[in-house]
């Protein structure tokens, strides 16, 4: 491989639906083992080989102004959503008007969830009356393929959005489901809000990041 292509696969790029596929297989090698999916699969009657058909509906069904971010080779994925403030304060800004969620879409999410986590997917539900009511950006979502554990692809994604949230001067929300992640946000500016365990589910911390 040139130099120049080397290069190209260590940036962070903004991809679209059209990538789908690939940064769904991403995200679930990179959360296989996450205890959070862990916990999600054991509520499943059928046990699935594999997330990632669920990670591409959902990837495929994104709500507007969702940012996915990758690494050029699509290693690394991550997921940022705007909290439902903030969507109403850009579509103001920039005198938009979205239309609401197709509903078929939203069923097609939530039939599948339950397909695939059962019961346990009712965690999704009981996560979002936990998020902050303020503009925020939400990472729903951030992965990297295990070969590439450890190259540090996770810190350039997020070291990409947090300057884009410091520029425009917005606060992020994420959960965390391990203390060692929770610890590479806590050097990227986020601090912790809460820990909590939902449903049986394993522990979780609720991070919140004020913009620099």
């Amino acid at each position: 491989m040139k130099p120049s292509e080397l290069s190209r696969m260590q940036e962070v790029r903004r991809i679209g639906k059209d990538r789908a596929g690939e940064a769904s297989s991403t995200l679930a090698d990179a959360f296989k083992d996450d205890p959070l999916f862990v916990w999600l699969r054991t509520g499943a009657e059928t046990k699935k080989k594999s997330d990632q058909p669920w990670w591409e509906t959902i990837i495929k069904n994104l709500p507007p102004f969702t940012q996915v971010h990758s690494m050029g080779d699509i290693s690394a994925v991550s997921l940022w959503f705007t909290s439902e403030e903030l969507s109403k304060q850009i579509q103001q800004q920039n005198k938009m008007k979205i239309q609401p969620a197709d509903v078929t879409q939203n069923d097609e999410i939530a039939t599948l969830s339950y397909e695939h986590f059962g019961l346990n997917a009712e965690i999704f539900l009981a996560l979002k009356e936990k998020t902050p009511k303020e503009a925020h950006w939400y990472l729903a979502a951030i992965g990297t393929q295990q070969k590439c554990f450890g190259q540090g692809k996770g810190t350039k994604l997020l070291q990409a959005m947090t300057k884009q949230l410091d520029e425009e001067g917005l606060p992020a929300y994420l959960e965390a489901s391990t203390k060692k992640s929770a610890a590479l946000y806590l050097r990227h500016g986020f601090e912790h809000i809460e820990e909590v365990s939902l449903m049986g589910s394993p522990p979780l911390y609720l991070m919140w990041r004020d913009p620099k």
